[in-house]
């Protein structure tokens, strides 16, 4: 399928009373209202991969982490609850027509545009830095040490604002060798000189070494570690310990430490 890349170069707004002017390969959007100043953030060759599934609780957490709102959890309801909220004040969605139980399901490219097309327009929104946010999120490959990764046909998934992983098709091209205790769902990687185990739930990790005394100081990744189909899979600053990482052109690149 043809990849379709959103270039923030040239961006302009054709919107004219309800109807939203989208073009083939990208589109031009003029802003209609106060325009909103641009972020030193924004590289303008930054190209977004809108083909990138995603939900859309996922990619409204992306836009409202860019603002100054402060998420706080809501007790006993969705977690992307309060990202909705502020984004119906902000004028980017009506919740009315974004029910609760839609929020889990991939957002169409269409629903893609309109959103950022009303972020783009909103005087309290940063659109470069809405652009830079969801350029290191829609990504489809993995690379370690410039070798891209095959993923076995598993996606890459999100988490309250998080690319997550899948262990251990990543921790295997890193040399490690996994272990798996269904009984307390923990996950063991070892490469000889270094272990670390991750639990699912739990957003605490940490590694032990031959070369140091006791094990790292735990931290958190910003979520944690979840089973999706049968599949463990981890935040993409988990394997902070052990690479470096960078993401660029829809790729998460690790360089081994």
């Amino acid at each position: 399928m043809m990849k379709r890349y959103f270039k923030v170069l040239g961006l302009s707004l054709c919107i004219g009373l309800a109807n939203t002017c989208v073009f083939a390969q990208e589109i031009q959007l003029v802003p209609t209202v106060a325009p909103v100043e641009k972020s030193e953030d924004l590289v303008s060759i930054h190209q977004i991969n809108m083909d990138v599934a995603i939900t859309r609780a996922e990619f409204i957490i992306a836009i409202i982490n860019t603002t100054d709102t402060e998420l706080i959890p809501i007790m006993d309801t969705h977690y992307a609850m309060p990202a909705m909220k502020k984004a119906e004040q902000l004028g980017l969605i009506d919740l009315k027509a974004y029910p609760i139980d839609t929020w889990s399901e991939i957002m169409p490219n269409e629903e893609k545009v309109e959103v950022l097309s009303k972020a783009m327009q909103n005087s309290h929104i940063d659109i470069g830095k809405v652009y830079t946010a969801l350029s290191q999120i829609l990504v489809e490959h993995v690379e370690v040490d410039g070798r891209l990764i095959d993923l076995k046909g598993l996606k890459i998934s999100h988490n309250q604002g998080k690319v997550m992983l899948p262990i251990r098709a990543v921790a295997e091209a890193m040399g490690f060798k996994i272990t798996w205790d269904a009984d307390s769902y923990t996950c063991t990687l070892n490469n000889g000189s270094i272990t670390s185990t991750v639990q699912v739930g739990f957003d605490s990790y940490h590694y032990s070494s031959v070369k140091a005394i006791g094990m790292s100081a735990p931290f958190s990744a910003g979520a944690a570690p979840r089973l999706i189909e049968g599949t463990l899979y981890v935040p993409v600053d988990y394997f902070s310990m052990f690479a470096d990482s960078e993401v660029t052109n829809s790729t998460v690149s690790f360089t081994k430490k």
